[in-house]
């Protein structure tokens, strides 16, 4: 038993009990001893580098018969722990270490206080908390989101309406604060009344005498309204009595004067004319057939009187309208 000290401590108790029952002053027994060496270590099979391809490398094929020795296993453990997240050397202070995509191998996120659009946002960079949270207060806080504006919350300035709410409020409560219930304005042509939306046809109706709800205005001008005007008057055009007296005008014309020439032919035939005054005539004779020319001045002045005839006035019709482009005017009746 010279190997004895080998496989037990100083004061020989792992043996003292148990299967081994070994003792100072017992006799040892075949059947203790090999219990005792049994649980002991086999020092042949202690294994102090690898005995694979690789040296110092322990593997899944290595052989299940040897055991490594603190050393080889530290120098395996070192390897299988190389590059891994909690052997990592110190980083940049407040980076942040994560895995970069390739098997064991990290990359390092560099920490942001912002956060970038959509379009320049990287992978590369991770935000503090404050920079989330800032970058979530803009956003939508859908407890304030109306999705009606009504009396009550109309003047809310912590709410917001939706795009239906905003559309439903322009075309009714909107439009009926700006254009009234028989509001009255103008479009160039029919055409553009009966392409609008049926809705807004069904509260605009054209004042052409078509709706018992809208006034007739065709061929009318819009007249400001005062205490005691009529609904309607005026007229295209007005009769005007003018007075004209009866009258005459005498009037006397510049003296012309000059001469006519006359000529016969030597034809057997006396040839007779007047005097301007019409009361005597003179005889062209007849010189044997030959043609001669004979004559006669005069002179004159014109002269004379006009006067009017009928009734001492008459009545002459008067255009009053004015310049104008033709439009068709539409009033609001709902």
């Amino acid at each position: 038993m010279v190997n004895a000290s080998n496989y037990t401590d100083t004061t020989d108790t792992d043996f003292k009990a148990g299967s081994y029952n070994i003792d100072t002053g017992k006799p040892l027994s075949s059947t203790g001893v090999r219990a005792a060496l049994h649980t002991k270590e086999k020092i042949a099979n202690k294994q102090v580098s690898s005995a694979d391809a690789t040296a110092d490398t322990l593997t899944a094929n290595s052989s299940d018969s040897y055991y490594p020795t603190a050393k080889l296993a530290g120098k395996n453990l070192d390897a299988l722990r190389n590059g891994k997240q909690d052997k990592l050397a110190a980083g940049i202070a407040k980076n942040i270490v994560a895995y970069s995509g390739t098997a064991g191998t990290p990359g390092t996120l560099t920490r942001t206080t912002t956060i970038d659009t959509a379009a320049n946002a990287s992978d590369d960079r991770i935000p503090t908390e404050k920079a989330v949270a800032t970058a979530l207060s803009g956003n939508e806080n859908t407890s304030n989101k109306a999705t009606s504006i009504t009396a009550a919350n109309k003047n809310d300035v912590v709410k917001y309406p939706t795009i239906g709410a905003v559309t439903a409020w322009a075309t009714t409560t909107l439009m009926d604060l700006l254009l009234p219930i028989g509001t009255i304005i103008a479009m160039e042509t029919m055409a553009y009344y009966n392409n609008a939306d049926a809705t807004f046809k069904s509260k605009w109706k054209v004042c052409d005498g078509s709706s018992s709800n809208a006034p007739n205005l065709k061929h009318r001008f819009l007249r400001g309204f005062e205490s005691g005007d009529s609904t309607t008057g005026g007229a295209n055009s007005v009769e005007v009595d003018v007075p004209l007296k009866k009258h005459s005008h005498t009037f006397t014309g510049a003296t012309a004067s000059g001469s006519l020439n006359l000529y016969h032919y030597g034809d057997g035939l006396d040839r007779t004319i007047f005097t301007n005054s019409g009361d005597s005539s003179t005889s062209l004779p007849n010189n044997n057939g030959e043609t001669t020319g004979e004559g006669i001045n005069f002179s004159l002045t014109p002269s004379g009187t006009i006067s009017s005839e009928g009734a001492d006035s008459s009545t002459i019709t008067v255009s009053t309208l004015p310049s104008y482009y033709t439009v068709i005017y539409i009033m609001k009746i709902a």
